[in-house]
């Protein structure tokens, strides 16, 4: 099969279309296991998911784009190697599983016109640090994680305050269940999807019709739907929690690993 070079499709991977151990997933729906940690099995896509995807990355040009970093993102298991993927929310392009360096300058730019990642790092330990905390990093030097206890999430008040803290510093903030995010400005899935779709577009037989197509669940993926031709967010996550919407983005039918399903038949029937 011959790959239509005039559309690209880039999909978060956590809560979009690869699905935790956690999550209940419904009887008598085949699962495959796509990403194995420390020996054991961690997260899973439906069966007919994994084979529409495998369909899928045969047509177009299909892109992981997540706030793994690069070693997370490796452990995932797709149909087939993509030819790019993007980690650290915008902050690595690893070129057939090699990191593109002209990316890296690219990046370090953005870096340079923000609050250094490790004065965010020290703020956030000595002002927002609290028993719920079980470990705070900065993976890749691109960003702020903070990871609770299992069980715990951190209330609302808590994050509207660091939310705060970080606007006033010029950094976003993300929280996703038991994770909480902190992003400086201009490191956006939206700005790495705009890099690479001009970086395709060159080769592409008719630039003027090249479309993308995205998908993703949280906030730190709103960016990237908005410069999408078309996009979709599950009925589930931080984005339909907020009640976000855009012109060009649909939310699926349904929730949980079968969202993910939806989503990879909807972006086939794009690219079809």
């Amino acid at each position: 099969m011959t790959k239509n070079h005039n559309h690209m499709v880039g999909f978060d991977l956590d809560q979009t279309i690869i699905y935790s151990k956690r999550t209940n997933f419904p009887d008598k729906t085949p699962i495959t296991c796509v990403e194995i940690y420390e020996d054991a099995p961690l997260s899973y896509m439906t069966q007919k998911a994994w084979e529409t995807l495998g369909v899928l990355m045969e047509k177009t040009e299909v892109f992981p784009i997540t706030t793994r970093t690069e070693a997370q993102y490796k452990r995932v298991t797709l149909p087939q190697q993509p030819r790019y993927a993007i980690c650290g929310n915008g902050g690595i392009l690893l070129e057939d599983g090699v990191r593109n360096k002209e990316w890296e300058i690219w990046v370090n730019g953005i870096l340079e016109q923000n609050v250094p990642v490790k004065q965010i790092l020290d703020f956030t330990i000595n002002e927002f640090d609290v028993e719920w905390t079980k470990k705070v990093s900065a993976p890749e030097d691109l960003f702020v994680c903070i990871v609770g206890k299992e069980g715990t999430i951190p209330n609302q008040k808590w994050v509207e305050q660091y939310t705060q803290g970080m606007n006033e510093h010029g950094w976003t903030v993300s929280a996703q269940g038991r994770k909480v995010y902190a992003v400086p400005g201009g490191l956006t899935k939206g700005a790495a999807v705009s890099k690479l779709k001009n970086m395709l577009k060159e080769t592409s037989p008719e630039p003027e019709r090249f479309s993308v197509y995205t998908a993703g669940d949280s906030l730190l993926d709103a960016s990237m739907l908005e410069v999408a031709d078309e996009a979709i967010h599950p009925a589930h996550g931080e984005l339909h929690k907020h009640k976000w919407s855009s012109s060009q983005t649909r939310t699926t039918t349904n929730k949980g690993v079968l969202a993910g399903e939806e989503i990879i038949d909807w972006m086939l029937n794009q690219v079809s």
